[in-house]
């Protein structure tokens, strides 16, 4: 099926390419608003410029989370046609992000090694703090020191940095705010208009 494919699927997180969805923001809304509505889900990120969905949800200690990734694309038929159940097991068995047995690959077991021993050296500081962090350094060095200003440079990378420590620690900051939401309400970005 050409319409919708697997761009990356690991536990917790996926992100689809969906034909109908590039250069429709409204279509994105409903699709955000409709995933938000499925259980275990933390955040909604839909692009109508490049036609993606990136789902971020909780893995469950009693169900493969193979099968909870299935189970939230397939909800997606009222809205999309093309998408069949039966299907939808067959996208993620040819992502690029799964090997032949379901396993995340070794880049993810590498980062996730590395996170570990950041946070221990740190004393608890780990990558999801220290590379947001970093960029918005960099931005903002880049603001302030910068003889002739590039605004896109030093824009990019404040606004990447922001993003990128949200998306780290939107579940934790709804946590926070409202530990009985904190599932439901983690985080979530509607297409640009």
């Amino acid at each position: 099926m050409t319409d919708v494919r697997v761009a990356h699927a690991i536990p917790g997180r996926f992100r689809l390419h969906i034909a109908a969805l590039r250069g429709n923001p409204t279509l994105g809304r409903e699709i955000a608003e409709h995933i938000w509505t499925q259980p275990g889900v933390q955040w909604v990120e839909t692009h109508a410029s490049t036609g993606s969905l990136v789902v971020v949800y909780e893995v469950r200690a009693a169900e493969r989370w193979q099968d909870q990734m299935e189970d939230i694309a397939a909800s997606l038929a009222p809205l999309l046609p093309e998408v069949d159940k039966r299907a939808v097991a067959g996208w993620f068995d040819a992502s690029p992000g799964l090997l032949a047995d379901g396993s995340t690959d070794r880049v993810s077991s590498f980062f996730r090694n590395v996170n570990e021993r950041v946070g221990s050296a740190t004393g608890g500081a780990d990558l999801a703090l220290l590379l947001p962090l970093g960029l918005v350094s960099l931005g903002l060095g880049r603001l302030v020191f910068a003889e002739k200003l590039h605004v896109p440079q030093w824009y990019d990378l404040l606004w990447f940095g922001l993003g990128t420590y949200m998306m780290f620690n939107a579940a934790a900051a709804a946590a926070a705010r409202d530990p009985a939401a904190a599932g439901r309400d983690a985080g979530s970005s509607a297409p640009s208009p």
